[in-house]
């Protein structure tokens, strides 16, 4: 954010070809140039304990499973295609009924 003299506050930023961001101080002035890094500066540096890298571990294993079991899911289209898979119409039923007393509530 910049002042300009006439206490008028101006947030605009925009960005130019190489992607960096200007800041401008009022309409038609000149951007204000970034601030010099400074050298020898110190970084943050982040220390993940042991359960946390197991924890992550899981996390990037649960991600790259699919969440569909392929190969069941062909066999049951095999099944139907054929005209083998077992229909339980009675658990179909109750399981309509379960869904539609969602509604009466």
């Amino acid at each position: 954010m910049v002042i300009d003299p006439k206490n008028n506050v101006n947030t605009h930023r925009s960005s130019d070809a190489q992607g960096q961001s200007n800041r401008h101080v009022a309409n038609n002035q000149q951007p204000i140039p970034p601030a010099p890094e400074k050298s020898g500066a110190k970084e943050d540096t982040v220390v993940l304990s042991s359960q946390a890298k197991a924890i992550k571990g899981l996390e990037d294993k649960i991600i790259k499973q699919s969440t569909v079991n392929q190969k069941r899911v062909d066999e049951i289209k095999a099944a139907i295609a054929r005209g083998e898979y077992p229909i339980n119409y009675e658990r179909v039923a109750e399981k309509l009924l379960d869904y539609e007393e969602l509604f009466m509530k």
